[in-house]
């Protein structure tokens, strides 16, 4: 027996075998050792997680996994070499659902078993191997009498071939590390190859866009888009068709090598076909330009199938107004992340084509005023010899409806009888304009200019035909060429100058140029009166002598008829007023307007012996084109002037408010037993109210109040120097009436501030429980204590009145909940509903109804009141109010008493459950019955909202409530997780009129109302609603 297995040790240790026949020899060595019994072999994976390969000579024993768990996790070197279980059924790790199904199996208590552990010097298993003789019905140690013997023999042969085991376990582990390595590293250049195919995306996608973003001319952007699209997708054909942005259907083919004719006839009729599909109806492939493109010179002359597709239609303003066709010969050539590469460029390329549209229908718009307004007959054809633009002079001249379709046909026997076909074919031919040549249609002479329409970017667009009547007198064709030459000039000064002062200083010389005028001016509309915005010669005092016997001036007159006035000799019109200050032949005034709108008036005078011509009708009639012309720049113009003095004057005013807030104090001051509350609503965006609280030291107090006379800047400026002043002279030592006497003479002599200013001061004491104060002819202060109202004040002039004035000063012992209440005259004059002040006793029978609330609240249930919708009040003077509450026992209110967090579904039956919460807590925390009534109304409320809007209905979505009690409140706040909603929308709901409020804002103003404090915020993820009800002490 052991030459047999010295010999398996030799043979395995001096070959490189593979684990699997390794385990075989063992497999053969263990039967011969022992030789009766059943021989279960299980192997591990290199990790010892789980096994890996199993060998048996009879019925393989399931290894349980709790076994081969305990057998794997041993640490510590606490693993054996070989386990005797001698009684299964007493052994702690036996899986006895495996054992029951020996004992049925075999008809034998299988209770003892072998385990020979495959373990190295370091205790690691690699394997186990498992020996019973249930089939035989014997005991290992009843078969065998030398076991211990074998056992040994077992683990000799076992430590002599395990290191064959672990060397072929760490060749397997080496091979499994290199084969991670190359996964890895083919990972890593699969991701470097997509990050290089994503830079070169973002960064073609950068260029072309902003390339394209800075073109008008769309030619050039369908060459740059085919360009950036190839970079990105290989594609072996690309087409761009646009339907009608330009008047034509065009399609441009850019092909990516020198393909046979008949490949690139196959392409182009496959991007047609694929066009049909995106349009209501048919496209008709004969009206369609093509332009082909070929990206380089490789000649293919060979036919090829197309493979690969994609179509992407360019959209612009919810309309389709082209389609990019990519074709390939290659099967599957374009991913879906260059497909998206590919809409994205298109909607670049969408964008741009759609502005560039619309500039030029604006372009031609104006062409169109121009051209409706010329007297003279115009006829515009396009590149395809169709008629574009027929003004209504040439539809006379010609007898043809404006608006009726003009067949090439009819246009070319039109053309004939003017005899001008040969000319129109050589001005196609040539593209050089023909130039005064001679008509003559229906009896009348025409000379007729036939000019190319040739744009820069675009080339030859068509061609216009301009007649000028010549059958009267000679001096007409002047005349019509001058107001032609007026016309453009006026057009290139439109469009050349933005600036109104520069317009109008180029547009008065122009005017007293082509008038032979000495005098004229240009008057603009300011709000409800007219002021001369420039003038030649002709200034105000000047103009307003050219008048009726009435008064009224000439411009005065078509301001009021809107309608031209021309006065050929001023002193022959026996209504006209003969002083005036210069004599004058000629005076002509011409309204400007806008859609009957009087916007200014031309007034243009030439002085007595000037020699000039009379104005004729044609004269006139160009006047008012040109004024016609300039209207709408001159409005835009001088809407653009009052948008930059009013963003002037707003930036102004910002920065002047900032200032003043900041003259204000930030925060209230936090004294032990003392509750502070400050309010200041300015009239204007600068007020002139002031108020201050000044730390004196840690008892005492300072608080000022004044109100300066009047508002906005002026009063914002005293404040600035009041506050200023009072910074010198208030300090602890000084007494109120000591200061008021300081403030006073100092103010008096002060060369800014030259009006009176009403102040009060006083300083709380909260260590001696006093308030001293004086008056400087300010409203009197309160302190509201028990329900009743005592007056404070003493008499004193306003600071600034008298410079020896004298004040005087009274002091008053505070109480425990007295509640100190100061304000400016604003507050009372204010007015509530049916147009009547509030008045003093308003003011104090509201502050008694809210006393209960920390000062801070009750102001801003005064602001809401005075400013609520339901009292609409118009502000005519600023409101300022001061409160401070006295309280010994402050720092207790803050207490938490009770808390508690419950959730709910978003469904409306839950809303009782929510109810019967809110009573409970209010019950057991003695909450009187209206405060029960008001929390549930406006929690259901707010509940409500959020099942509806915030969730849209959805009932497997939660609502959560936390409930906090304090000493003097009950705090709820509300969440969801439902759509984001904005805060300044609720407010919006809240401050329209009552009578106007529906569905969720009435449920958003019955919760503001029933509520003491609202605080509402979202998130994208969270919507968060805080109410806070005070329970009365």
């Amino acid at each position: 027996m052991l030459n047999k297995i010295e010999e398996s040790i030799n043979q395995i240790n001096s070959n490189l075998f593979s684990e699997k026949t390794i385990i075989e020899e063992v497999f053969r060595i263990f039967q011969f050792i022992f030789p009766t019994s059943s021989i279960n072999i299980y192997t591990f994976d290199i990790d010892r997680k789980k096994i890996d390969g199993t060998l048996s000579n009879k019925n393989l024993w399931p290894l349980p996994n709790n076994m081969s768990r305990w057998l794997t996790n041993q640490k510590n070197n606490k693993q054996k070499p070989f386990l005797y279980i001698k009684n299964r059924s007493q052994f702690i790790l036996t899986d006895f659902t495996q054992y029951n199904k020996d004992t049925k199996k075999y008809k034998y208590p299988c209770d003892d078993g072998l385990f020979i552990n495959i373990i190295n010097e370091e205790k690691i298993i690699f394997g186990t191997i498992f020996i019973h003789n249930w089939e035989i019905k014997q005991k290992l140690t009843t078969s065998y009498k030398n076991i211990n013997e074998k056992i040994q023999l077992s683990n000799h042969y076992i430590n002599q071939i395990i290191n064959s085991i672990e060397n072929y376990h760490i060749h397997k582990k080496i091979e499994s590390l290199l084969d991670d390595k190359n996964k890895l590293t083919q990972k890593i250049h699969k991701d470097e190859q997509s990050l290089n195919q994503r830079l070169i995306e973002l960064t073609t996608l950068y260029e072309t866009s902003n390339e394209v973003s800075h073109s008008l001319n769309y030619i050039e952007i369908i060459e740059k888009i085919s360009i950036s699209i190839n970079k990105v997708l290989s594609y072996d054909a690309c087409s761009i068709f646009l339907k009608k942005i330009f008047n034509k259907n065009e399609l441009f083919v850019t092909v990516g090598s020198n393909f046979h004719h008949s490949t690139i006839k196959i392409l182009t009729k496959s991007t047609l076909n694929s066009i049909d599909s995106f349009f209501s109806t048919s496209i008709n492939p004969n009206n369609i330009d093509i332009k082909i493109t070929k990206l380089n010179k490789k000649s293919i002359s060979k036919e090829k199938l197309i493979n690969s597709h994609a179509t992407i239609p360019l959209i612009f303003r919810d309309e389709i107004i082209g389609i990019i066709t990519l074709l390939s010969f290659k099967k599957s050539a374009f991913q879906k992340n260059e497909l998206q590469f590919a809409h994205t460029i298109s909607n670049q390329v969408s964008s741009s084509l759609g502005k560039i549209k619309i500039i030029r229908e604006l372009e031609k718009s104006k062409i169109y005023s121009v051209i409706e307004s010329i007297i003279e007959p115009v006829i515009i054809l396009d590149e395809k010899h169709n008629i574009n633009i027929i003004n209504p002079k040439a539809a006379t001249l010609l007898n043809i409806n404006q608006n009726q379709h003009i067949t090439q046909e009819k246009l070319i026997g039109l053309l004939e009888d003017l005899r001008l076909i040969k000319l129109y074919q050589q001005v196609i031919k040539t593209k050089q304009p023909v130039i005064n040549e001679n008509a003559n249609y229906n009896n009348k002479n025409f000379m007729v200019n036939i000019s190319p329409v040739i744009n820069k970017e675009y080339g030859y667009v068509g061609i216009i035909f301009l007649f000028r009547d010549i059958t009267q007198l000679q001096q007409m064709d002047r005349i019509k060429t001058q107001r032609l030459e007026a016309i453009s000039e006026v057009n290139l000064m439109i469009k050349s100058i933005q600036n109104l002062d520069k317009l109008l200083d180029v547009l008065i010389d122009f005017l007293l140029k082509s008038t032979k005028c000495n005098m004229g001016s240009i008057q603009l509309k300011q709000k409800d009166r007219f002021i001369t915005a420039q003038h030649r010669n002709f200034p105000e005092k000047i103009r307003r002598s050219f008048r009726y016997k009435n008064r009224k001036t000439i411009s005065e007159k078509v301001e009021k008829t809107k309608k031209l006035i021309l006065i050929d000799n001023y002193f022959s019109s026996p209504e006209l007023d003969p002083n005036v200050k210069i004599l004058i032949e000629l005076y002509l005034c011409i309204p400007i307007l806008i859609n009957n709108e009087l916007i200014g008036i031309i007034n243009l005078a030439r002085k007595y012996g000037t020699s000039a011509e009379t104005f004729t009708k044609e004269d006139i009639d160009t006047l008012v084109t040109i004024t016609t012309l300039i209207a709408t720049t001159i409005q835009n113009s001088m809407l653009y002037k009052e948008k930059l003095e009013k963003e002037k004057i707003d930036q102004e005013l910002k920065v002047a408010s900032d200032i003043h807030n900041n003259l204000l104090p930030k925060n209230l001051p936090t004294k032990s037993k003392l509750l502070f509350g400050a309010l200041n609503i300015p009239a204007q965006k600068i007020g002139g109210d002031f108020y201050d609280f000044i730390e004196l030291d840690k008892n005492r107090t300072g608080i000022i109040i004044a109100d300066i006379v009047g508002k906005g800047i002026p009063a914002g400026l005293y404040m600035a120097v009041l506050k200023s002043i009072i910074n010198r002279n208030i300090n602890a030592e000084k007494s109120p009436k000591e200061t008021i006497n300081q403030l006073n003479k100092t103010i008096y002599a002060d060369p800014v501030i030259n009006k009176f200013i009403p102040l009060f001061y006083g300083i709380l004491d909260s260590k001696k429980n006093t308030f001293t104060f004086s008056n400087a002819g300010h409203e009197p202060g309160y302190i509201l204590r028990k329900n009743k109202f005592i007056k404070l004040d003493t008499k004193g002039f306003p600071l600034a009145g008298y410079e020896n004035e004298t004040f005087i000063e009274k002091e008053i012992k505070i109480e425990d909940n007295d509640l100190l209440f100061l304000f400016t005259d604003g507050i009372l004059e204010t007015k509530i509903a049916n147009n009547t002040s509030i008045g003093l006793n308003g003011v104090k029978s509201f502050v008694q109804k809210n006393q209960k609330f920390p000062p801070q609240i009750l102001l801003n249930k005064i602001k809401n009141y005075l400013t609520g919708s339901e009292n609409q009040t118009i502000k005519k003077d600023d409101i300022t109010v001061i409160a401070c509450k006295i309280n010994q026992k402050l720092q207790y209110k803050n207490q938490l008493l009770f808390k508690k967090s419950i959730k709910t579904l978003s469904i409306i039956s839950e809303i009782k459950k929510i109810r019967k919460e809110i009573e409970s807590i209010c019950k057991s925390h003695n909450m009187n019955h209206q405060i029960k009534l008001d929390l549930q109304l406006a929690v259901n409320e707010a509940q409500a909202n959020i099942i509806e809007h915030a969730y849209l209905g959805d009932p497997s979505k939660y609502i959560y409530f936390n409930f906090a009690i304090y000493e003097d409140k009950l705090e709820i706040i509300i969440k969801d997780n439902g759509i984001p909603l904005k805060s300044d929308s609720i407010e919006k709901k809240i401050s329209n009129n009552l009578e106007k409020l529906e569905g969720s804002g009435l449920g958003l103003f019955l919760i503001y109302t029933l509520m003491d404090e609202i605080n509402f915020s979202s998130t994208q993820t969270e919507n968060k609603l805080k109410l806070v009800k005070y329970n009365a002490q």
